[in-house]
């Protein structure tokens, strides 16, 4: 069985979740079908709790308050400033783009 998951995020406090399961076995077998669906759901369930209790921490802590990563993190955390670089790259393309429409040529 294959599982394909992601997560993006959509506001700052809310995380859209997608998934999808796939298998090359049993293909027409429907009990087998929900049972793995159910099981991914209790997954992504245990996944909500945590990460809402986290977002609770998140937004307690101090403004600047450092960090407490482990090894496991890296991907994130290189994810997350690759993210916070583009946004600012992006804010600054923005702000230094002209305003206006421009006119078009012979008027």
């Amino acid at each position: 069985m294959k599982v394909i998951y992601g997560m993006t995020p959509a506001t700052a406090t809310e995380t859209h979740d997608f998934f999808a399961l796939g298998r090359d076995y049993e293909i027409d077998d429907a009990a087998l079908s929900d049972f793995q669906l159910e099981q991914q759901l209790a997954v992504m369930r245990e996944d909500v709790d945590a990460l809402e209790v986290q977002e609770l921490m998140v937004a307690s802590e101090p403004p600047g308050a450092l960090e407490s990563s482990i090894r496991s993190d890296v991907a994130g955390i290189r994810g997350r400033r690759l993210l916070e670089r583009m946004a600012k790259a992006e804010a600054k393309a923005a702000a230094e783009a002209p305003t206006g429409r421009p006119r078009p040529a012979g008027t």
